[in-house]
């Protein structure tokens, strides 16, 4: 699977705002993800091709949090596999 170069270091995901995210569901189009590691907030990501992806997958997504209540969320791709936690965490 090719990767994105924001990907592929921790350096270029953490300069970048690029985070792993456990899909929770699918739904129609729609992958749905925790959005932060500390609350319940859920978002959904539209996909052109959700047949890609499975429930409990990792995915990479740019999240920039504007102010409390506003923030931008941008789909990378599939998350490599040396950032997919493995601590149970959600989102890394």
């Amino acid at each position: 699977m090719e990767y994105k170069e924001i990907q592929k270091t921790v350096l270029s995901r953490h300069a970048n705002f690029i985070t792993a995210h456990k899909i929770l569901a699918i739904r129609g189009n729609d992958l749905i993800v925790q959005l932060w590691g500390n609350s319940d907030k859920q978002g959904s990501i539209p996909v052109s091709t959700p047949e890609e992806f499975s429930i409990e997958d990792y995915v990479d997504l740019q999240v920039i949090r504007h102010s409390k209540t506003s923030h931008s969320i941008t789909l990378i791709g599939h998350t490599p596999q040396k950032f997919i936690p493995v601590d149970g965490v959600n989102i890394s």
